[in-house]
């Protein structure tokens, strides 16, 4: 279901929609602000890809000048303080 919010920008204003993923945790950033955070154990595995819906009376125009899906390699965090190096989530997991 469709809802409005004040960080998309209306029709014919460009908007910049980012999803981060992390194991079943997905958070959808429009315009650099955080929108959405949801979470689906339901999915394992899978592709990415675009869906366009509109409503029975009305009509989409949609271009998307590009699409890129890339991984975030983990990494350690230095510590401010002197101990141990932080592990990110990733790395933790497998240890």
């Amino acid at each position: 279901t469709w809802t409005a919010h004040p960080a998309i920008y209306l029709s014919g204003t460009d908007n910049t929609l980012t999803v981060q993923i992390e194991g079943d945790e997905f958070v959808a950033i429009v315009n650099g602000e955080i929108v959405t955070t949801v979470t689906d154990s339901t999915i394992a595995s899978g592709g990415v890809g675009i869906y366009i819906a509109t409503p029975p009376t009305g009509s989409t125009h949609v271009i998307v000048s590009s699409f890129t899906v890339a991984e975030i390699a983990s990494q350690s965090v230095e510590s401010m303080t002197g101990d141990e190096p932080e592990l990110s989530p990733t790395e933790s997991e497998s240890n």
